[in-house]
């Protein structure tokens, strides 16, 4: 009986059961060669986060702006190779292997790139409109040399006045995405995942392998 479970619980939720952390479950699942990327460590005073592309000038970049469990995050990005195309996003909270899905954020990309960081960073990029500083009119005309010089992996951007720190992830195409809470068997929190590219089989998004609960 026991044998009969795993195997169900093993086809809905393939890789699972072999996992040992979410890290090595994405590389496996994703199918891509590829090598994981480290681009340091995203701090969450405001214990939010937002996900979304600033390139509109306005507040899209921090709508469904949500609630993290955790004070900071390693930033792991799974970028293929030779392309050196990002992947997977893995914002890790806790090095555990994955369960289930608690949250979602969905949005849209419209310049071929997508920003995270905490709530206050985003908030910086809104705010650029109220001020006047050359070359940054609204969080467009700030974003854009940074991004222009594509393609990219990961790269930090410091939001003036105060230099407040955001991520930019190229992703090479338009189009809608969504970054999903990640929790273990307990329901502890691990970490948020962006899959950009999907499985290299049958392109299908890895959030969807994952139970939500």
């Amino acid at each position: 009986m026991l044998k009969l479970l795993l195997g169900s619980a093993l086809a809905l939720f393939p890789g699972l059961l072999q996992a040992d952390t979410m890290r090595s479950w994405i590389n496996t699942e994703s199918g891509h060669p590829a090598a994981w990327q480290n681009c340091g460590t995203l701090s969450l005073p405001s214990g939010k986060i937002f996900i979304g592309d600033p390139s509109w000038g306005d507040d899209y970049h921090l709508r469904g702006a949500s609630p993290v469990a955790a004070q900071t995050l390693d930033i792991w990005l799974l970028v293929s190779k030779p392309e050196n195309r990002a992947l997977t996003l893995w914002l890790e909270a806790k090095d555990a292997a994955p369960a289930m899905t608690t949250h979602s954020l969905d949005f849209g990309t419209d310049s071929a790139y997508f920003a995270f960081g905490d709530l206050r960073s985003g908030q910086a990029l809104l705010d650029l409109r109220e001020q006047d500083i050359p070359g940054a009119a609204d969080s467009h005309e700030f974003m854009f040399p940074h991004i222009s010089a594509a393609p990219f992996s990961c790269k930090q951007i410091d939001v003036p006045p105060h230099e407040l720190p955001v991520f930019a992830i190229d992703t090479r195409d338009d189009g809608g995405l969504k970054a999903v809470w990640v929790a273990d068997g307990n329901g502890t929190f691990t970490g948020i995942m962006v899959d950009i590219a999907g499985r290299a089989s049958d392109r299908r998004f890895l959030d969807k392998l994952l139970e939500n609960r």
